[in-house]
């Protein structure tokens, strides 16, 4: 897994850093990338030796992954960093409740230049200044952490309450040319029509992934982001129209609008 499989992932699965065990395992699902814990999935009694499992395991070269640090406060964070830099297997550092665009360039100033950096957002802070951490130079993308954010602001872990913040990230990704963010981990195990819903929902935002906690949400979320088939049938009737401007089922289609044809069946190609 490279940077730009990083900004293109539309799964990623998280493993904990104090289960070794699991890490090959993760790495051979469906999902386009693992991240491995050392934030909310480990104990604080465990953070050291997960640190030590997943140095090993980066170490050899057998696994490739994103690592979720722990946040800059915590007095774990400088030391997984550190730890992590230059090891063969990191392909990206994901920070845990980014809220400060100076951590982000400090790790960027430690990382080699391939190694992604991914902010995830957790905060009433981090959602004020998620423009500047989408500019940061070495930020592939941002992430929503929706059950911190909720929170944090003391609302409702709901679509409707998270809907300013989903729209904010899309958007200040936009602004920072870099890829669409990546959406919360559904809660949600075995309901994968809850999950495939959440994703639908987050691709509806404009969202271009979405994180996962079991690779059984794996399939669920891949078709949640996948084009369905009424989309690619007016995708494909929009195309086939002739001229710049035509009427298809009874709708106006103009340049915009055949430009959002054909990125409907690039995404359709993209997911197959």
């Amino acid at each position: 897994m490279s940077l730009s499989s990083v900004s293109d992932a539309t799964t990623l699965l998280f493993v904990p850093g104090s289960r070794p065990d699991r890490f090959a395992k993760a790495a051979e699902s469906t999902a386009d990338g693992i991240i491995i814990d050392l934030e909310d999935a480990v104990a604080d009694t465990d953070a050291d030796v997960a640190l030590a499992h997943t140095v090993d395991a980066l170490s050899s070269g057998t696994v490739s992954a994103i690592v979720r640090v722990r946040a800059a406060s915590d007095v774990r964070h400088a030391t997984q960093v550190r730890s992590l830099a230059h090891l063969p297997g990191l392909i990206g550092i994901m920070v845990a409740k980014a809220d400060d665009e100076g951590t982000l360039q400090e790790i960027a100033q430690l990382v080699p230049e391939h190694v992604a950096i991914v902010p995830l957002v957790e905060s009433a802070v981090g959602l004020s200044r998620c423009e500047n951490l989408a500019a940061v130079p070495g930020v592939s993308r941002l992430a929503f952490g929706s059950i911190d954010y909720s929170l944090d602001i003391g609302a409702e872990h709901a679509a409707a309450p998270m809907a300013y913040a989903r729209s904010r990230l899309v958007n200040a990704s936009r602004a920072a040319g870099i890829r669409p963010p990546l959406d919360a981990p559904s809660v949600e195990i075995s309901n994968t029509a809850a999950v495939e819903d959440q994703a639908r929902r987050a691709r509806a935002f404009g969202f271009g992934g979405m994180l996962a906690i079991h690779p059984g949400q794996l399939s669920a979320i891949r078709s949640g982001f996948a084009p369905t088939d009424a989309e690619l049938t007016w995708a494909r009737r929009v195309l086939s129209a002739d001229g710049a401007s035509a009427q298809v089922a009874g709708q106006f289609v103009d340049l915009p609008v055949a430009e959002r044809a054909r990125w409907t069946l690039s995404r359709a190609e993209n997911s197959a």
